[in-house]
């Protein structure tokens, strides 16, 4: 078979909601994105079947049957239009938090760090089944993100801004990209929970707080760590 089409993820990122998957079909429809035109092949699996690679195809035009990429998925769930396949881990015996330092060993620094099991399992386990866990130090509007750069940035900050445009405007110019109203609305709605609401519904972080052992990671400590601000001022 000929290699001069090879096949490459319809889309790379996250997709959060059943939402962004109708965004993304939408997208496929109106030949703003591509759908893939055959089946993947076993020698490419590795480095195509990970985590926010998104491949999106048309039964007759493809061929395709049945998916398959090798990976053991389980029973679909039925979640509003979609049904949506968890990818089924094989587990072993659970490890208790008792045993814990058991599964750690010491390195150069004489620190005790856990051992590269991917089996070893989360700590708070029945604390966390069946809930959510939130991942946020705090809440924070852009506002305040822009404000925390800037202090942190002065010069380079200096003219960092944010401002909203009118949701008029917003909802026209997703529909102006083929978006359907009803998905362009509830686009809309998604981002003013950022800026007026806050995500996940405002629920309380102390719970999820309370799991942790760590230290949180703040805005500005992330900041200062990550390497795309190392040279900002």
């Amino acid at each position: 078979m000929s290699t001069k089409n090879p096949v490459v993820p319809t889309y790379s990122g996250h997709v959060a909601s059943t939402l962004d998957a109708l965004i993304l079909l939408e997208a496929c429809f109106t030949g703003r994105l591509n759908h893939i035109s055959r089946q993947l092949r076993r020698e490419k699996l590795s480095s195509l079947t990970i985590s926010g690679n998104v491949f999106i195809y048309e039964k007759h035009s493809s061929g395709i049957v049945q998916w398959d990429d090798h990976i053991k998925w389980g029973p679909p769930e039925k979640l509003g239009s979609f049904e949506v396949y968890r990818q089924q881990m094989i587990m072993t015996a659970i490890r208790k938090p008792s045993d814990r330092e058991k599964c750690c060993k010491r390195n150069l620094n004489n620190v005790e760090t856990p051992s590269m099991d991917p089996f070893l399992m989360v700590l708070n386990r029945k604390q966390i089944l069946g809930k959510r866990v939130l991942g946020a130090a705090r809440y924070m509007t852009p506002k305040e993100i822009v404000e925390e750069f800037r202090a942190l940035y002065p010069e380079d900050g200096k003219s960092a801004n944010f401002f909203s445009v009118p949701h008029a405007i917003y909802l026209n110019t997703l529909k102006s990209f083929g978006l359907p109203n009803f998905a362009a609305k509830e686009l809309l709605e998604d981002m003013r929970l950022f800026d007026e609401g806050g995500y996940d519904g405002g629920a309380s972080l102390e719970e999820s707080h309370a799991l942790l052992e760590d230290p949180l990671t703040t805005w500005i400590d992330f900041m200062k760590k990550s390497p795309a601000f190392k040279d900002l001022n």
